[in-house]
């Protein structure tokens, strides 16, 4: 009788998720966002369910969106974060914001919706203070 092969999980050989990567620092969790335009509602809409997702799946309540590398970001970005962000709060989850570009930060003074986000100019400065 031919014995059955368990296959186990090898997290390196999971295909990377499009647009993102992640690290775990402890508890929290930093996703560095790749997309330099999220400049449509398709990828911003595609790119918050892909991290709403994966959060489920690691049962993650503690997460920092790094936009280092964003130039530009449309409203409909600004409206999946303000929506994100209720439901990691809906989950008693905490949600920060690590590298807005001055020109984005601007956006979320003038739409009145910076006091609804933690800002973090850089990534260390966001793990020592979240």
């Amino acid at each position: 009788m031919a014995q059955k092969k368990t296959r186990r999980f090898i997290p390196d050989k999971v295909p990377a998720p499009e647009g993102w990567t992640h690290q775990f620092h402890g508890e929290i969790i930093t996703v560095k966002i790749l997309i330099t335009r999220l400049a449509d509602e398709v990828t911003a809409r595609k790119l918050m369910n892909e991290v709403k997702d994966f959060l489920k799946d690691v049962n993650g309540q503690l997460l920092l969106l790094d936009f280092t590398k964003v130039v530009f970001m449309t409203s409909s970005m600004l409206g999946q974060l303000v929506q994100f962000r209720n439901e990691i709060q809906a989950m008693e989850g905490k949600l920060g914001l690590v590298g807005i570009s001055p020109s984005i930060r601007s956006v979320f003074h003038m739409t009145r919706l910076e006091s609804l986000f933690e800002f973090y100019d850089t990534l260390d400065q966001a793990l020592k203070g979240f």
